[in-house]
Parts: structure tokens; sequence; C-alpha cells
């Protein structure tokens, strides 16, 4: 259920800007007067701006919304009232990631919008449960050679992930795990992994090609469901391999496409 309270109210003409729109990040970098009011009106040359939400959220007039970790600075003025609200903008060059642990977990990247490029350092060998879901502008990830599990949904939504390189230590690859990540063209699946999870790659429009590993067993429902410029499958393995692995109802929904075995073609339509 929505909270009332989390709306605003800009410039005194009564209009509302709904805090739920989700649209683009903008960019550049600007100063701005902000004034403490039920939320903090953000004020460019006395007009109307945007509302401070939460210390991370920031609605623009315009309907945008700046994601997390978009305040670089605050000056607090000496009545406490007004002060000068410094937002950084720009997508941030590639990062080496935070940890918790030998995992990366959803509190710390989660919908963040800045990340462009992220280095999952060496050490690590859990990526939690949606640890990334929802950073539209994320184009490349480099994973470790200790990483053992991507968890649910863990790049789920990360709509600008082009290509991503799965390490051989990789044993677990759950449900979900790259579902609607739409710019993604081709993955290679380690020998480590046995079951393709359920909608693992579930509405990848732009993927075109999968190789497999002899060492897959089962391939869940709606593994590659949506996938519409799927077209081939390079498998590792013999047809007769092929054909013992267990492929669940709709693993690639109502695609056609041809498995290239070691040994030969089979068409599956």
């Amino acid at each position: 259920m929505r909270d009332d309270s989390e709306r605003g109210t800009g410039s005194g003409d009564g209009s509302e800007y709904d805090l739920y729109t989700t649209t683009r990040v903008s960019t550049g970098e600007r100063n701005y007067p902000i004034h403490s009011t039920l939320h903090d009106l953000i004020l460019d040359d006395g007009k109307f701006v945007g509302i401070v939400v939460k210390d991370s959220f920031i609605l623009l007039a315009n309907g945008d919304i700046l994601g997390r970790n978009v305040i670089d600075e605050r000056n607090r003025d000496g009545d406490g009232e007004v002060r000068t609200l410094t937002l950084l903008e720009k997508p941030c060059e590639t990062i080496i990631a935070k940890t918790e642990g030998d995992a990366i977990t959803y509190s710390l990247y989660a919908a963040n919008t800045d990340i462009v490029s992220i280095i999952i350092p060496e050490g690590v060998t859990t990526i939690t449960k949606r640890a990334f879901v929802n950073c539209f502008r994320l184009e490349e990830v480099v994973l470790p050679s200790t990483l053992t599990l991507i968890d649910r949904q863990a790049f789920g939504g990360c709509h600008n992930l082009v290509t991503v390189n799965l390490p051989e230590s990789l044993v677990g690859l759950e449900p979900g795990a790259f579902i609607y990540c739409i710019a993604l063209e081709d993955v290679t699946i380690p020998s480590g992994i046995s079951v393709v999870g359920e909608e693992t790659f579930y509405g990848c429009t732009a993927l075109k090609e999968v190789t497999l590993p002899e060492s897959i067993t089962c391939i869940k429902r709606e593994a590659f469901a949506k996938c519409k410029k799927l077209t081939q499958i390079n498998y590792q393995g013999s047809k007769k391999q092929w054909k013992a692995i267990t492929l669940h109802n709709a693993w690639k929904g109502d695609i056609t496409l041809v498995v290239h075995c070691t040994d030969g073609d089979i068409n599956c339509k």
C-alpha cells in the first residue's frame, strides 16, 4: 500500500510529484541550495527543482528519480534551515566491490543506478540473492576465480549488461540469476554447473548464443524463455548425452533453435 507521506508538493502551486515514478538517472554535477520543510526542497534560482527523500533518493520536478549515492556533499548553514547540496550524478567509473565477508550482498549495491563497471575481488565465493538487481547502468562485471554461487536474481534487470564471463569455479547458478538482462548477447556456462535453474536467462531478448558444458543434467522451466534472438546452443557433449538431459516444460519457451553437439546437430522446436 502506498504511504501518502511519501509525496511532495512543488513551489506552492499545489502540484504533486509521485515518488514512486522510476525513470532514468540524469548526468552532470550541480550545486543546489535546499530548504528544509516536510522534505528537503531543492531550489535553483528560487525555482523548485526536486525533493530529497530519505537522504538517498531525489525526485526531480520533471519526474526523474536520481538513485542511491547521488548526494556528494551537504553543507548546513548556521540556522540549520538552508544548506548547499552537491549532487554527484555522473556514472561511476570501474569500481572494486565492497564485500561482507566472502559475499556480495543485497544491501551493498542493489538498485544502484550509478555503477557502470564493477570488479568483484578475489576471495568472494557468493553473490547473494538480488545483490545487483536493477543496476540499470551496469555494463560490465568482472567475476573472481573463487566464485562458487550466483544466487537468485543476482543480476536481474541489469538492462545494460552485455557480456559476463562465468568462472570455472562456479557450481551454482540459481533461478533468475540473469533474468531480464536485455542487452546480454552471449554466455558460456562453466563445467561446474549441472543444472540451469528456472528463468535463469528469462527475457534476455538480445541473447544469441549459449555454450553449455557436457556436465549439464537438467535445464529447468523457462530457463531460456523469451530469448527471442537465441538461435543456437553450443553443447560440449554428444547427441546421446543431450537427449539424456532432463528438459523441463517450456525450458526454451516458444523459440526454435539448433543444438550443436560434438557429433552433429539437433533441431529443437
